[in-house]
């Protein structure tokens, strides 16, 4: 079951990239970030309401609601760095790069929470950080260099994301986690947005930039859920691989709809990425 749900997840994450980077053709990066969250914060609490798992809100552990702000903290600096590196460079390249947080959950997993190492799980690790290597290509300077740093921080940050949400999910319903994440996660994109000087940003988001953030946040939702209730049920070096197959679906989606070029690399980068992920099943 929680293979499924986190196929599902890679679905909508891709869906996010690409409505996400039409969302920002005129929007500041930090504004962007902000008014979506607040969409999701919508989407996923009324979620909460409608299963009605709100009101287990009191049987939370301290310990498990630390650790759910302290991953809904680390999704903020993420996103944040996502969407700035988003509104620099290329759907495709700035998802292979952020993906690469597959491999730092890994190594995570099964070195700190205990998960099963395998011979073949250690090979998808190696066959995965292989295919990410091909799929990001070769950075120019400038644009590119920032770009990579961005997404590199954003990556790093996704990792603590899944783990801490991994030990905070423990004992608490994943929907009910996922809308705590989320108001934490708007909070601190909205505290951003005064030292960054976006907040002046604010007032000047075009009708056409909301709609495609309305959607892309709509897919946000959609993927979290998916995704926190598959790593409620199953081990975060397998679930976070199957996630992150997105990758291969953004770079698909933004040849289609964004009109992207893609290099023979990368392409190779991709079927290697998928193989390595077949091989953490094991």
């Amino acid at each position: 079951m929680y293979i499924m749900l986190a196929l599902l997840s890679a679905v909508f994450s891709s869906l996010t990239a690409i409505f996400g980077k039409k969302g920002l053709r005129e929007t500041n990066s930090h504004v962007a970030t902000f008014v979506r969250t607040g969409m999701v914060l919508l989407y996923v609490w009324g979620f909460a309401f409608f299963l009605g798992v709100q009101t287990k809100i009191t049987d939370i552990s301290p310990r498990s609601l630390l650790f759910l702000l302290l991953s809904g903290c680390a999704t903020g600096v993420s996103w944040l760095c996502y969407y700035k590196a988003l509104s620099i460079g290329e759907v495709s390249r700035v998802t292979a790069i952020d993906k690469s947080s597959i491999l730092i959950t890994m190594l995570i997993g099964m070195s700190l929470l205990g998960e099963r190492v395998t011979a073949a799980k250690v090979m998808g690790l190696v066959v995965i950080a292989a295919g990410t290597y091909l799929m990001i290509g070769k950075i120019k300077e400038g644009k590119g260099k920032r770009c990579l740093f961005y997404a590199s921080i954003s990556a790093v940050f996704a990792a603590l994301t899944s783990i801490l949400a991994k030990v905070g999910l423990g004992e608490v319903d994943a929907n009910l986690g996922t809308a705590i994440r989320t108001g934490v996660v708007f909070i601190f994109s909205g505290i951003m947005l005064f030292p960054t000087g976006a907040i002046k940003e604010l007032t000047k988001i075009k009708k056409r930039d909301i709609l495609f953030l309305l959607f892309s946040a709509l897919t946000t939702s959609l993927a979290w859920l998916f995704y926190f209730n598959a790593l409620r049920m199953g081990e975060a070096s397998v679930i976070a691989p199957l996630d992150k197959l997105s990758t291969v679906i953004t770079i698909l989606f933004s040849v289609l709809f964004l009109k992207e070029k893609i290099s023979r690399k990368m392409i190779i980068g991709a079927v290697v990425m998928t193989l390595g992920t077949i091989l953490t099943l094991f």
